[in-house]
């Protein structure tokens, strides 16, 4: 990955080394699947209601790629402050433009 002060090595009319991190991610097994749901409801899901949606993801797999998602700030998880506390993940502004933009692809395939 190159850094500002490099020159870019993409020689097409779109540089895509700042997004080198947001590829990788997107294209790691159930992340397209994770925010095309997410975007399908804006109050988002809880853990479980987002794991039976997602049939044959493990709860290891699936805390993962939130987590990852979180850092690349397209997940928020929210917490209400309830007892027991209920937490919910929806999509992030950055989030919710992605889902829009994966849409035509999924529905491609």
């Amino acid at each position: 990955m190159t850094s500002k002060n490099d020159e870019c090595c993409c020689e097409d009319s779109v540089c895509l080394c700042s997004k080198e991190g947001v590829f990788d991610l997107i294209s790691k097994k159930w992340t397209l699947c994770i925010i095309n749901h997410l975007g399908s409801n804006e109050e988002g899901y809880r853990f479980n209601e987002l794991k039976r949606s997602l049939d044959g993801i493990s709860p290891k797999s699936l805390s993962k790629r939130l987590k990852e998602l979180e850092e690349q700030d397209l997940v928020e998880r929210r917490v209400k402050d309830t007892k027991p506390p209920e937490v919910r993940y929806i999509l992030t502004n950055r989030g919710g433009e992605l889902s829009k933009r994966i849409k035509p692809l999924l529905e491609w395939f």
